[in-house]
Parts: C-alpha cells; sequence; structure tokens
C-alpha cells in the first residue's frame, strides 16, 4: 500500500508511531486508510498511550502509557548511522518522553535488529550494540 501526504508519495517504515487517545480513538502515522499522518498532528495532552509497533506485524509493538496526571512531551525522530567507512547505513528509531516539571527523559532506541535500547539521555553510543 502506498501512503499519502498531500500530493507525495510517502515510503512505508519499518517502524511506525502511533497514539491512542483517552476518549479511546487513534493516530496511526502509518494510516490504515493510506494516509501518512505527521507527528505535529498528535494532540498529546489527550494522549493515554504512545506506541511503537513494527508495519509488518501489529502485533509486535511497544506501548508507553501516558497517565492524565503526568505533564510530558512525547517525541520520536530517527537517528541514521553511517558505518564501516561509509559502506552500511542504517536506521535507528527514537521515541520516549520529557517531563516538562522535572526536565526528566526517557529515550528509547529501536535498533535494526529490533532490540530496543533504553537510556534517559539521548547520547548513547549504538555502536556498542553490535549494529
Amino acid at each position: 500500500m502506498d501512503y499519502h501526504l498531500n500530493n507525495e508519495i510517502v515510503p512505508l517504515e519499518r517502524w511506525g508511531w502511533g497514539v491512542v487517545y483517552r476518549d479511546g480513538s487513534e493516530l496511526k502515522q502509518f494510516g490504515e486508510d493510506g494516509m501518512f499522518h505527521q507527528f505535529q498532528e498528535i494532540v498529546q495532552e489527550d494522549a493515554a498511550m504512545f506506541t511503537m509497533y513494527r508495519t509488518d506485524d501489529m502485533t509486535r509493538r511497544t506501548d508507553v502509557e501516558i497517565s492524565s496526571e503526568d505533564d510530558v512531551q512525547i517525541f520520536h525522530f530517527y537517528r541514521n548511522l553511517v558505518l564501516d567507512n561509509d559502506t552500511r547505513r542504517v536506521r535507528v528509531y527514537v521515541f520516549g518522553w520529557k517531563d516538562r516539571k522535572t526536565g526528566a527523559c526517557s529515550y528509547h532506541f529501536i535498533l535494526p535488529d529490533d532490540r530496543i535500547v533504553c537510556a534517559t539521555s539521548k547520547d548513547v553510543d549504538l555502536t556498542r550494540y553490535q549494529i
């Protein structure tokens, strides 16, 4: 299936993000209707759960619960690594949250082999994980 944003075709990623809102509705990066959704479309204050899911197998997912009392900002970005003297390139999916009051953060890195590394900083040497 092709995914569309305006008049552009967006290639399907191995992992996509999703949000479950407190009213039970959902928003997925790669919508079932073929629409590609941007992260900025998320209404963060209404989110109950942030999810990362394998786009080829929805049973492979990780969920981050967001309490209504939490004052967190969720985030998602990619880290593209150039390895082995520029002979290999890999994409790492990064997601997590930042507490707006305390500044505490939780980073989750999905490696190319689908392992997940969790850290409190984005400055993790991912090459230690033999990716």
